[in-house]
C-alpha cells in the first residue's frame, strides 16, 4: 500500500493536539515568541518562512538580501524566522538577529518575526518516534510541516531553505492562483532524470512506496508556496507526521512524506522558481536526448535546460555549498550577496581559514582541557574574541570601526584606539 494512503488512515489515531505548537507556546503566536511587526503596505503580505540553527544562522543574512534586493516597494514582506536552535542563549544566533534587524531598520514594506520552535518539535511525539532521522536531519527540516498551523490566519506564506539566492521578485508566486491545490512546488530534477532509468532504486522509492504516477511529479520541498486553508482543511500537518512517524527510513523524510501526502494536489512551478546547481550537467543532457518511457517527466529536463538564463530562485543542493568554496555552479551570485551583509567579513574569514573554523561558521575555537575537561573556550571572529568558562564570556574583546573596547564580566574596562588590521 502506498503511503500516503497509510497516513490518511493514520492520520486521526495521532490528535491534533500533539502538533498544536500555538498551544504549546501559550495560544497565540505573540506568546510563541514573535516580535512585534512593523506596519505594512498592503493588506496582504507576502509571507515568506524560514527555518534556522546555530548551523544556518552565519548564511541567512545572505538569501535575505538577495530577496530584498529584488523586492518592490508596491508590496509588503513579511519574514517569518522559525528558531530551531539548541541553545537559546546562541551566540551565533543572536548575531544574525542584529543583522536582520540592521538590514531591515529602513526597510518600511519589511516586518521580521521570529518563533520559538524547538522546545516544541522536542516534545512532539510523531518526531520522537523518528530519532534516527532527527539525529541525520536535524529538528530544522521539519519545521516547514508545522507552518499551516504556525500561520493559521495566512492566505499563503512561501517557505525558503537557507541555502538559496532570490534573482526574482517572489511577489510574483503569490499572485499565482492555487484552486484547491494545497502547495505549490518545483519538480526535482535529478529524481525525474532517475525516473527515466527503469533500474533506479529511487524510481521505485517514489512510485512504489511513495505512491507517485508517471505524471506525479517528486518535487523538491523548498520553495514551497503553501495553500494554508487548504493545508489546514486536509490536515496536511497531522498526515504528514504520521507518515514519519511510520518509518524513519526514507532518504529524505520531511520531503518524500510531502510528495506522498500530496501528490495529485500540488501545482508545478516551472524549473525557474528552483534553478539546481546539478552534479552532472551533461549526465542529465544525455538523458534529456535519449528520452524514456514518460514524455511528462522528460519536459521537466527539459524545462531545467531551457531554464538555464532565466532564474529566479538558486538552489544549491550540491556539497559544498557555496560558502564552503567556490566550486559549486553559481556560488559567484552567492558571494556577490554575501559581500553586501554584514558578516560577510566574518564568511570571507572562515572560507579562507577553513580548518580553524569547523562548520565553516565564521569564527575560530580554540579549547583548552584539563584531565579531559574543557577549561577556557577562546571563539576569534573578525570583529570581536570571547573568552569562555563554560558558557560563560568573562572576557569580550571588541572591534569597532576606530576604537577596541575590553569587558570583563560584562563591564567595559577600557578603551583602546587602534583601528583593526583589516581595516588600515
Amino acid at each position: 500500500m502506498a503511503y500516503a494512503n497509510m497516513a490518511a488512515n493514520k492520520a486521526a489515531d495521532f490528535g491534533k493536539s500533539s502538533v498544536d505548537i500555538e498551544g504549546r507556546a501559550g495560544g497565540s503566536l505573540a506568546e510563541a515568541g514573535i516580535s512585534p511587526a512593523k506596519k505594512r503596505q498592503d493588506n496582504k503580505p507576502k509571507t515568506v518562512v524560514f527555518a534556522c540553527d546555530e548551523n544556518y544562522a552565519p548564511y541567512l543574512p545572505v538569501v535575505l538580501q538577495s530577496l530584498i534586493d529584488h523586492s518592490s516597494a508596491a508590496y509588503g514582506y513579511e519574514i517569518v524566522i522559525m528558531d530551531c536552535c539548541a541553545d537559546p542563549q546562541s551566540e551565533i544566533f543572536d548575531e544574525m538577529r542584529h543583522n536582520l534587524q540592521e538590514m531591515l531598520a529602513k526597510k518600511n514594506n519589511f516586518s521580521l518575526k521570529y518563533i520559538k520552535l524547538r522546545a516544541a518539535l522536542e516534545q512532539n511525539a510523531f518526531l520522537r518516534k523518528n530519532e534516527p532521522a532527527l539525529k541525520r536531519y536535524g529538528y530544522g527540516t521539519y519545521a516547514r510541516v508545522f507552518i499551516p498551523d504556525l500561520l493559521a490566519d495566512c492566505e499563503k506564506a512561501l517557505y525558503l531553505d537557507i541555502d538559496h539566492i532570490i534573482l526574482a521578485d517572489i511577489a510574483a508566486l503569490f499572485a499565482l492562483p492555487l484552486g484547491d491545490r494545497l502547495i505549490a512546488a518545483v519538480p526535482d530534477v535529478n529524481v525525474a532524470a532517475l525516473r527515466l532509468q527503469a533500474d533506479s532504486r529511487r524510481k521505485q522509492l517514489v512510485e512504489q512506496k511513495l505512491g507517485l504516477l508517471p505524471d506525479n511529479y517528486y518535487i523538491v520541498a523548498s520553495p514551497m508556496l503553501f495553500n494554508i486553508q487548504a493545508c489546514r482543511k486536509f490536515g496536511f500537518t497531522e498526515k504528514i507526521l504520521a507518515l514519519l512517524a511510520q518509518d524513519y527510513k526514507l532518504p529524505f523524510p520531511d520531503q518524500d512524506a510531502i510528495n506522498a501526502v500530496c501528490k495529485g494536489q500540488i501545482k508545478y512551478l516551472p524549473q525557474k522558481w528552483g534553478r539546481v546547481n546539478a552534479r552532472n550537467f551533461a549526465g542529465l543532457c544525455d538523458i534529456i536526448r535519449k528520452g524514456g518511457n514518460s514524455q511528462q517527466i522528460a519536459t521537466v529536463l527539459g524545462d531545467w535546460r531551457a531554464d538555464s538564463t532565466d532564474i529566479a530562485v538558486i538552489h544549491y543542493v550540491t556539497t559544498p555549498k557555496p560558502w564552503g568554496g567556490v566550486g559549486p555552479d553559481y556560488s559567484g551570485l552567492w558571494w556577490h550577496y554575501a559581500t553586501k551583509t554584514a558578516n560577510g567579513v566574518a564568511l570571507l574569514f572562515s572560507l579562507l581559514f577553513p580548518l580553524a573554523a569547523p562548520g565553516a561558521r565564521g569564527y575560530f575555537v580554540k579549547t583548552y582541557k584539563l584531565f579531559g575537561l574543557p577549561v577556557l573556550t577562546i571563539k576569534t571572529f573578525p570583529e570581536k574574541i570571547y573568552y569562555q568558562l563554560g558558557k560563560f564570556s568573562f572576557v569580550k574583546k571588541i572591534y569597532g570601526k576606530e576604537n577596541c573596547y575590553i569587558y570583563v564580566f560584562g563591564i567595559k574596562i577600557f578603551t583602546i584606539h587602534k583601528k583593526p588590521a583589516w581595516e588600515s
